[in-house]
């Protein structure tokens, strides 16, 4: 039997075989578009082609660690003069302002070079230790005091400062488990060498008329130490307002009267 083929066989067969090209391309863009993941192995561009890269986002520091990073300037007369008109702005005149304002004379000299507390007392009060024997206080009295922002810093500062002090009459004046009607009655016995406390525990002290801060010659304001926070004592606005009612209560007008008085900014 013989099979009979046209003249144009092998032509029919070139085309067919022809069309078979575009269908294969066809089917394999239509697998592309229905399955993504495969385009990477078909398509040229994403080879030839970088990846795209995302953006980092990038991440806002906080206020905290800005803080941690910078290197802070011990504060001089000139800071603490400005803060004082900060804190009356808008409660007292202007001249009730000026008067508040503390010359050189009043200031003890700048933590500059950043001295721990125990080298920094001995720097500014000098002979200490006679001044504790020659002084005969009576009850009610505080030669040194040091003002901070709590009962910890408290405990702290006053175990720094054990290598200045020595051996003298101490008082420790915060709310912190001591009650204050036990700091009224150990302050009404007997007079005090060394103290350190908070601005609040210190005015309820003076108010209760246990502490005659016009015999004082040394206030020490923990002002350049921050806490875990960054944040320093004129930081905290509750602290603040106590330690500015403190100093403008008691403290400054106490030196107006007793010129002896020197305020120091550790």
């Amino acid at each position: 039997m013989v099979d009979t083929l046209g003249e144009d066989w092998w032509i029919e067969s070139t085309e067919s075989s022809a069309d078979t090209v575009p269908t294969a391309v066809a089917e394999t863009e239509t697998s592309v578009q229905k399955n993504p993941k495969r385009r990477s192995e078909v398509t040229t561009d994403d080879v030839l082609s970088p990846p795209s890269k995302r953006k980092k986002r990038q991440k806002r520091m906080k206020i905290t660690d800005k803080l941690a990073k910078q290197e802070d300037t011990p504060a001089t007369l000139t800071d603490f003069n400005k803060w004082l008109d900060k804190c009356g702005k808008g409660t007292l005149s202007t001249v009730e302002l000026e008067d508040l304002h503390l010359e050189e004379s009043s200031m003890l000299e700048a933590n500059t070079a950043k001295y721990g507390l125990s080298d920094y007392l001995t720097g500014v009060v000098p002979k200490w230790k006679s001044l504790v024997k020659a002084q005969h206080l009576d009850a009610r009295a505080c030669t040194l005091l040091i003002v901070t922002s709590s009962g910890r810093r408290a405990v702290d500062l006053s175990r720094d400062a054990g290598p200045f002090r020595g051996k003298c009459n101490t008082a420790k004046l915060f709310a912190k488990h001591i009650k204050l009607k036990e700091q009224v009655a150990l302050l009404s016995k007997k007079k005090v060498d060394f103290a350190v406390g908070t601005p609040n525990r210190i005015a309820s002290v003076i108010d209760g008329n246990a502490l005659d801060v016009t015999r004082t010659k040394y206030v020490i304001l923990d002002w350049n130490w921050r806490d875990v926070k960054q944040r320093r004592l004129i930081d905290m606005p509750e602290l603040e307002k106590d330690l500015f009612s403190l100093l403008k209560g008691h403290f400054i007008p106490a030196m107006k009267r007793n010129a002896k008085m020197r305020i120091g900014l550790f």
